[in-house]
């Protein structure tokens, strides 16, 4: 709403998505989903963020600054795996370990490939700035196992992508991109701390979704771009 109001819109489809870092895929499928209802022709997916927490506004349900009452506020945000301090992502690591032997040099490795992959990437926070098992393994701990060089760096920015009809896409100046399949994000639990079993992860379920709309399968993809 606040950028059709910047923009001086008049919006016949405004729809807000919140999957934390789904958000941006999920837009894209609620995008897509609306297009195909015939809810809308075409849709603007905009995100975006800011790396300093004191900039923002309150969400929904929010009275004075105090979030409503549940057992998020209520248990875990004070005492137990709070999203931003890594704890939740410690215990997934360590009970990732316990069930499959799973070594802090693996770990680190994915760290490592990770920044490779960045290094020559010139909107990328670490552009050049390589780093070594010795150097993730070396770093302090977040919370034990979790090392620092193996939690996400905070960076703020934005991105937008526009989703149409296929009809309307074979107009257009650019070659499209075509939407296949997509699964909606999946779940079973609010806190981590309530899931059935904590290494199993939701796209278990919503990959599976999306391969039986498109319509293949794991073997014939060539990239894949994977969050968290």
């Amino acid at each position: 709403m606040d950028l059709a109001e910047y923009l001086g819109l008049r919006l016949g489809f405004c729809e807000g998505v919140t999957q934390h870092g789904a958000s941006g895929a999920h837009s894209v499928v609620a995008a897509a989903s609306a297009i195909h209802a015939g809810l809308a022709n075409t849709v603007l997916c905009v995100l975006g963020g800011s790396r300093d927490p004191a900039v923002g506004g309150f969400g929904p349900g929010i009275v004075r600054g105090l979030p409503p009452a549940s057992k998020g506020t209520e248990f875990e945000a004070p005492f137990g795996p709070a999203a931003g301090a890594n704890t939740g992502y410690a215990l997934m690591k360590r009970r990732h370990m316990y069930e499959f032997g799973t070594t802090q040099e693996q770990f680190a490795k994915m760290a490592v490939n990770q920044r490779f992959n960045a290094l020559l990437n010139p909107n990328a926070v670490f552009q050049g700035q390589p780093i070594t098992l010795d150097d993730v393994l070396n770093s302090r701990m977040v919370n034990d196992p979790l090392h620092l060089l193996e939690c996400v760096m905070p960076c703020g920015g934005a991105a937008a992508c526009i989703v149409t009809s296929a009809e309307r896409a074979r107009a257009l100046p650019h070659p499209p991109v075509y939407l296949l399949g997509a699964g909606a994000s999946a779940t079973d639990h609010d806190t981590i701390w309530q899931s059935p079993r904590m290494t199993t992860t939701p796209a278990v379920v919503s990959s599976r979704k999306a391969f039986e709309m498109a319509g293949y399968g794991p073997k014939d993809i060539e990239f894949a771009e994977v969050y968290d």
